[in-house]
């Protein structure tokens, strides 16, 4: 579980995050998890991805039930709909760089006036903000020749 909330709670806001699950295991994945319905949760803006386990179950989250896609999250808990479910592709996990690179995942966060830099210095854009500690440029992709 990426995130977990166990008993009743409210004015939580889950912002700006990345979550990228891809242990193997034959237990039951879930990138957000909300145990009860109960609780008052902003969740929005943020990168959910779990990779396909070949055992266990794997799912975006738990709001009354499994939610297996980010489609089925979002009519169950109706949040996260500025959310995408995609491989930020972190730069490398093994070495501790947990920089994003996708372009699915730039500028996709909200503003919040209290955070002005990344965890490396950098300043924050100001209206869109990327997911997660860093604030990152994806690589250009490569143009076809003609």
């Amino acid at each position: 579980r990426g995130f977990y909330q166990t008993t009743t709670a409210s004015n939580i806001e889950f912002k700006n995050n990345i979550i990228d699950i891809t242990r193997e295991g034959s237990g039951a994945k879930y990138c957000l998890y909300f145990n009860t319905t109960a609780s008052s949760i902003t969740s929005d803006n943020n990168v959910l991805y779990i990779s396909s386990s070949a055992s266990g179950s794997n799912n975006v989250g738990y709001y009354g039930g499994a939610q297996l896609a980010l489609a089925d999250w979002q009519t169950a808990s109706g949040g996260d709909m500025n959310s995408v479910e995609s491989d930020p592709v972190l730069t490398n996990a093994a070495l501790n760089n947990f920089e994003p690179s996708s372009p699915l995942s730039n500028n996709i966060g909200t503003s919040i006036p209290t955070v002005t830099s990344d965890f490396g210095g950098n300043a924050r854009n100001a209206t869109t903000p990327d997911p997660g500690v860093y604030e990152f440029a994806p690589p250009t992709c490569p143009q076809p020749s003609l």
